[in-house]
């Protein structure tokens, strides 16, 4: 079940942002869950978006939101931690 999740989101992000997927990240806060997508465009260049909610399958919602409407948005940026 959860690998076909990550490939549909891998497909979803792919076709929006004409990048691939390269790392999904689900952390704990003291208030709340951040997912962090990592993608890679196809010149070579590394992005990183940040989704913070109360829980894991808000910040998904968040996500499959920002991909299939446009009241949400994802917001990206270079990846500072990437050397490459």
């Amino acid at each position: 079940m959860t690998v076909h999740i990550i490939d549909q989101l891998s497909e979803d992000i792919g076709y929006m942002t004409n990048t691939c997927l390269l790392a999904v990240n689900c952390t704990k806060l003291e208030e709340g869950w951040r997912v962090m997508l990592r993608v890679r465009s196809r010149s070579g260049k590394v992005m990183v978006s940040f989704t913070s909610a109360p829980t894991p399958t808000d910040c998904f919602e968040l996500i499959n939101a920002a991909i299939n409407t446009t009241s949400v948005k994802l917001n990206w940026k270079d990846d500072k931690y990437h050397k490459g």
